[in-house]
C-alpha cells in the first residue's frame, strides 16, 4: 500500500479502515461518518474489512489513492476547505467522473474546470 494511503485523507489519522470509493481515497471511521452524510453520489463509503467489494470498486481504488486526489485538489486550493464544500465542488465532481471513465474504459472529453 502506498505510504499516503496509510493515513486518513481528510484528517491524517493513522491506519484508516474505510474508503470513499468514488473519490478513491482511504479515510478513518470519523471521517467516514461525515462522508456518508454527503450522499452516495458525492462519497460512496465502504469498510476495508467488513464490506464486500466488487471488481469496479477495487479498480477505482487502484486507479486513485490519497496522493492522486491530493495532487489534483492542490490545483484548486481545496485542502483547507471543509469536507462538505471540498467534495461538492465542480473540481471534485470532475475528478470522480474522470476516474470513473478511466475505470470503465469509456471516453471522457469534459473540460477540466477552471480555478474560479
Amino acid at each position: 500500500m502506498e505510504e499516503e494511503n496509510k493515513a486518513c485523507y481528510d484528517c491524517g489519522q493513522h491506519n484508516p479502515q474505510w474508503a470513499s470509493v468514488n473519490n478513491a481515497i482511504f479515510i478513518c471511521m470519523n471521517c467516514a461518518a461525515l462522508h456518508r452524510s454527503m450522499g452516495l453520489g458525492t462519497s460512496f463509503v465502504r469498510s476495508l474489512s467488513m464490506d464486500t467489494w466488487n471488481e469496479k470498486q477495487l479498480r477505482l481504488m487502484a486507479l486513485g489513492g490519497n496522493a492522486k486526489l491530493k495532487s489534483f485538489f492542490e490545483n484548486y486550493d481545496l485542502h483547507e476547505e471543509n469536507l462538505q464544500l471540498r467534495y461538492s465542488t465542480r473540481a471534485a465532481e470532475y475528478y470522480r467522473l474522470q476516474l470513473r471513465s478511466v475505470c470503465e474504459n469509456i471516453p471522457f472529453d469534459e473540460e477540466k474546470p477552471s480555478y474560479d
